[in-house]
């Protein structure tokens, strides 16, 4: 990433390159980073944090700042379309990102009314003196999913709040393979439900219970009735099952549509719904591991106790 922004800086004089070779004790790389570049952003009314990999329309950033200003908003965070290319992202990623969507409804982070608090680290465009005011990343310096404790501070602090999706002006390609997406998941799993058991726990009942009870009632069912006498028992649970899972799958196809991947990746929806379980899963085993969480090169503790 330095040589890349090195090469616009050559190209053009407003970017900088901030450089920093220690990491103090209780700060995540990316939060320390970001802290140090709202520190080197002088008095700017607007501070907007990016991740490296996303990509924008020239016009993003004039949209979104005529946004927030007319509607005197403190925090706005774009939830930007997730390009998919390789099998396993088109597989996998419209189950995780929907369960994220389940979890942080945006009718209720767009309320005032409600506790229901969520950004989006790709893009937070925020103004200073909102950032200033609820402590900056200093104040969740220690955070993992900085964007939504970020997010929870701005709302308790009763700024405004708004998350919008960004289709057609930003999107980006979170991971590459399945070893990145299981990686990359866990770590939103195990920060985006707060690290709690009892949260997680939910997740996988819902899985199984929602997402994965159908297809094997479907599957067991069909099976029986090849192998023995059909019953109208039988058969009724047999429609019932079909029902429930054909209209799983149009729903579903809406997720796939939204997260710019073609729908008729939807007929794998058991496989990925399968290794959306393993994901949270290991995020359960993480709150237990003496190994902990490693994300880019640096490993964090994220052991709890046993009355947790």
């Amino acid at each position: 990433t330095a040589e890349i922004v090195e090469d616009y800086v050559r190209r053009d004089d407003r970017v900088r390159l901030i450089r920093n070779s220690e990491l103090p004790e209780g700060w995540t790389g990316k939060n320390y980073s970001l802290h140090l570049g709202a520190r080197a952003a002088g008095e700017a009314t607007f501070l907007l944090f990016v991740d490296a990999d996303t990509r924008h329309a020239p016009s993003n950033l004039s949209q979104a700042v005529t946004y927030a200003l007319r509607n005197k908003i403190d925090m706005f965070s774009l939830i930007l379309p997730i390009v998919n290319e390789t099998f396993w992202e088109k597989v996998v990623q419209p189950i995780t990102g929907s369960m994220l969507c389940i979890r942080y409804p945006i009718w209720k982070v767009n309320d005032p009314a409600s506790s229901v608090a969520f950004g989006n680290g790709q893009y937070i465009l925020i103004r200073r003196e909102a950032y200033e005011a609820v402590g900056g990343h200093e104040a969740v310096r220690g955070v993992l999913l900085e964007d939504i404790a970020m997010a929870k501070r701005i709302k308790r602090s009763g700024k405004s709040l708004r998350v919008a999706y960004a289709k057609g002006i930003s999107h980006i390609r979170m991971y590459r393979s399945l070893k990145e997406i299981w990686n990359g998941w866990a770590r939103i799993f195990l920060s985006g439900m707060n690290r709690s058991l009892t949260m997680m726990s939910v997740g996988v009942l819902m899985l199984l219970l929602f997402s994965l009870l159908p297809y094997m009632v479907l599957i067991g069912t069909g099976i029986r009735l090849l192998a023995g006498v059909p019953t109208t028992g039988l058969w009724t649970l047999l429609g019932l099952s079909a029902v429930t899972v054909l209209v799983e799958m149009s729903m579903m196809a809406r997720f796939f549509r939204a997260f710019q991947t073609d729908p008729r990746y939807v007929a794998f929806h058991p496989l990925g719904c399968l290794i959306a379980l393993g994901i949270l899963l290991s995020s359960i085993s993480m709150l237990y591991s003496r190994r902990g969480l490693v994300w880019k090169g640096t490993r964090y503790d994220n052991r709890v106790n046993s009355g947790c």
